[in-house]
């Protein structure tokens, strides 16, 4: 069902703007487009899209001069990205990792986040609009003004970083000797 799917998404109101965004900014930025893997499927089902109009809007990202469409594993394009603009509950913190500028878009995701999601999401800068897309992209991406990266660096080391100044293994191992000699 496809309601349910796209309760949590912003594409529906903003995915033809965003080629619009990509557009204005030709010269400068080279956008990706990461859909979620079902959301094709969904959007074939959909009234108002319709395979012709989905395969149409992914061609667009494929091909556009600025524009790539990444439909395969995403570590690579996080790592290679100076930025992300998403509304991906799952990204919240793995974006985090990179120390990069993030923009949350669409509702507060606070209500359905533990703490470190909670956390995640006050490190992102948030917006609803395409004004606040092109807010993000002229001061945070292009100009550099990036007020919060203090608060992503602290959340990086205080909790995405594993403790002792260890790495994950070491710190299991650790734990098990701890266990093993009481």
């Amino acid at each position: 069902d496809f309601s349910f799917f796209l309760k949590f998404s912003t594409f529906l109101e903003i995915a033809e703007l965003m080629l619009c965004v990509a557009s204005e900014y030709k010269d400068t930025i080279q956008f990706a487009f990461k859909p979620h893997p079902s959301l094709k499927t969904v959007l074939y089902r959909h009234p108002n899209w319709g395979i012709e109009k989905t395969e149409e809007y992914y061609n667009n990202w494929a091909n556009g001069d600025n524009t790539t469409l990444v439909e395969g594993p995403y570590m690579d394009l996080f790592k290679s990205s100076n930025a992300m603009i998403h509304d991906c509950g799952s990204f919240i913190v793995e974006y985090l990792y990179s120390k990069k500028p993030v923009m949350y878009l669409g509702f507060n995701r606070e209500e359905q986040s533990n703490i470190v999601g909670k956390r995640a999401y006050h490190c992102h800068y948030h917006g609803t609009t395409i004004e606040d897309v092109r807010n993000f992209i002229d001061e945070v991406v292009l100009r550099g003004d990036d007020s919060m990266k203090p608060q992503r660096e602290q959340f990086h080391n205080e909790v995405l970083l594993p403790p002792n100044g260890l790495t994950v293994a070491e710190n299991i191992i650790n734990e098990i000797k701890k266990e093993l000699r009481k």
